[in-house]
């Protein structure tokens, strides 16, 4: 469950891709309402450059709750690193895997495809 700013206690459901432009990590949020998925927020911020797999910059700007809500959930971490657009700074997170795979598991291996990645981040960690 989703608390929005004004407290009302929202089921969410995500949908995971990449931006066309750079193939980061986009993530959009809706909210169910009488059973149907609405548009709520875009999770994500298209920020020029290129990250690392798996992280976005989070927007915090419209949606603030948002950052609280992925770390409270476990879904996602901050990284300490921020980019700033206009007069607005977006904090880096980097998000669990198995996190987006239960949010959106054909979104994410979408996501895995346009960026070619092949072994996922915790199966490195059992190769070293």
């Amino acid at each position: 469950m989703f608390q929005s700013r004004n407290g009302e206690q929202l089921s969410v459901v995500f949908d995971i891709g990449s931006y066309m432009s750079n193939r980061s990590l986009a993530i959009q949020m809706y909210a169910i309402t009488e059973g149907e998925p609405d548009f709520y927020a875009d999770v994500t911020m298209n920020l020029k450059g290129n990250l690392p797999h798996y992280c976005a910059y989070i927007d915090v700007v419209n949606t603030p709750e948002l950052a609280n809500f992925l770390e409270k959930s476990e879904v996602a971490y901050p990284t300490g690193l921020s980019k700033r657009s206009g007069f607005n700074d977006y904090p880096l997170y980097i998000f669990d895997v198995e996190s987006l795979k239960r949010m959106d598991a054909k979104g994410l291996e979408g996501y895995e495809r346009e960026n070619d990645i092949l072994i996922k981040p915790e199966l490195k960690d059992k190769i070293r």
